[in-house]
């Protein structure tokens, strides 16, 4: 069931309940610091079976989700949904499950979404919001020393990449870099550091990508991706990234080298994590001269959080100590195989020239190691560095 009202005066929403094949029960609803005494509204309404099928050249999905103040994504439409409360009497948002029934008309390219709740678990007044599908594709593909082009599938506007560190089917120390990144695709390679001869075995890799910008997700998740561009070495100092909005608490921080104007192996260092923003800065082999040409390196911001995001399953977690020794991680989600996974140092305690490397990665977890590169000396000994990961399904298949 479905309602609109023609409203006088002032704001006014309609609850509905008690909906049964022969009826329903609607009341209207005004903010919770008003007398709730309203004039005669007109209310319209629309009530729709359940199921598929078509109206007006359009394809029509209609269905019911249990829904809160948190939002929650309607099955197979990718639309997230929440009921809102207001606040004209206190701050205290958190709202019962409802029932919220909707229809999603499409014509392929376009979607139009209704929806309403069909109870009244919780009566502080509250309507529905609701946000488009946000653009995110995750997969896997298998790279070596050479240029491998990955497509996305879908076409971004400003995309932000993020590419995994390596496996490990070969031992020597690597890194992953990245080119001609477009809305629809990138390429990638496993670049060895300079002092090593440049031939590397496949290894399995992961991808994601997600539109630049600040991002409220399922269940309230924040997320932000965006990219800096800079020269900037440990040698020649961080540079700051401020968030575009601030997260409640530090968020897990992903980073990748979108570019590759400068030829030489380099990596990322992130330092000085808060919700307001991080420190990055590139650095190359132990020894080189640690002057680099200016890339543009890509971040998400990730609130730390585990469950469902658009249909996928994800967690985001930190570790808080990791060295050169493989570490195992065990996921708390339950994946039905082994997920896209994303780790970055959160920290710079060891300022040896230094990436991850993982391996043995499954549906229930993977071993984790912070790999210094050998340029200068033999010594791989690396302090403990706290280390942020994101596990999630991959949504895209292998290229």
């Amino acid at each position: 069931v479905g309602s609109e009202m023609c409203i006088r005066d002032r704001a006014v929403t309609t609850r509905i309940r008690n909906v049964t094949t022969a009826g329903f029960e609607i009341a209207l609803q005004e903010e919770e610091g008003n007398d709730q005494i309203h004039a005669q509204e007109r209310v319209h309404y629309v009530a729709i079976l359940t199921g598929t099928g078509s109206v007006g050249g359009l394809t029509l999905t209609t269905g019911t989700i249990a829904v809160s103040h948190l939002f929650g994504t309607a099955p197979g439409t990718e639309f997230a949904i929440k009921a809102e409360e207001e606040e004209s009497v206190d701050a205290e948002v958190a709202h019962a499950i409802e029932s919220v029934a909707y229809a999603l008309f499409s014509d392929g390219a376009s979607h139009y979404l209704l929806a309403n709740q069909q109870t009244v678990s919780g009566t502080d007044p509250a309507a529905l919001r609701w946000r488009e599908p946000l653009p995110l594709t995750t997969g896997k593909l298998s790279a070596d020393h050479n240029w491998t082009t990955v497509s996305f599938g879908e076409a971004y506007s400003n995309p932000v990449i993020i590419a995994s560190s390596p496996g490990y089917s070969g031992t020597d120390p690597a890194i992953v870099r990245m080119r001609n990144a477009t809305g629809t695709s990138f390429d990638l390679r496993i670049q060895e550091w300079d002092y090593l001869n440049q031939v590397h075995a496949l290894e399995q890799l992961s991808f994601l990508v997600i539109e630049r910008g600040h991002h409220l997700l399922d269940n309230d998740t924040e997320v932000e991706a965006g990219w800096v561009e800079t020269a900037n070495t440990l040698a020649s100092g961080y540079v700051h990234v401020a968030f575009d909005e601030a997260f409640s608490s530090p968020p897990v921080i992903l980073t990748s080298i979108m570019t590759f104007n400068g030829s030489q192996a380099v990596t990322t260092r992130i330092r000085n994590v808060t919700a307001f923003g991080f420190e990055v800065a590139m650095q190359e082999e132990e020894g080189n001269d640690q002057v680099h040409a200016t890339e543009r390196i890509s971040y998400i911001a990730f609130e730390s959080d585990s469950g469902q995001l658009l249909g996928l399953t994800f967690e985001v977690r930190t570790i808080a100590a990791l060295t050169h020794n493989f570490g195992q991680v065990s996921f708390g989600e339950t994946f039905v195989e082994a997920p896209c996974f994303f780790a970055d140092m959160q920290t710079t305690s060891g300022t040896d020239p230094a990436s991850l490397r993982w391996h043995h990665l499954t549906a229930s977890g993977v071993q984790l190691k912070v790999e210094e590169e050998t340029s200068m000396d033999l010594e791989i000994i690396h302090a403990a560095e706290a280390i942020g990961y994101l596990a999630i399904s991959c949504s895209s298949p292998s290229p």
